[in-house]
């Protein structure tokens, strides 16, 4: 299964049958889920493991990166 016929063979797995790949790729389809997000520098919907790590290497400017730690 999906080599064949690659992605028409994994959609027409049973798991699939709700899904209306059209309304998908049309970007029609209502979201499962959408996270509630306070302001652009809202990390609630991140593990604080991965959110507490330092910062060794960005490409964000210097001053946008001291928002974000701040």
């Amino acid at each position: 299964m999906g080599q064949q016929n690659d992605v028409d063979d994994i959609l027409g797995h049973p798991w699939f049958k709700d899904l209306n790949i059209k309304e998908i790729l049309d970007k029609k389809a209502a979201s499962p889920y959408v996270p509630k997000i306070n302001n652009s520098s809202d990390l609630q919907n991140f593990d604080s493991e991965v959110t507490t790590q330092p910062i060794e290497e960005s490409i964000l400017p210097e001053e946008a990166v001291n928002t974000i730690i701040d």
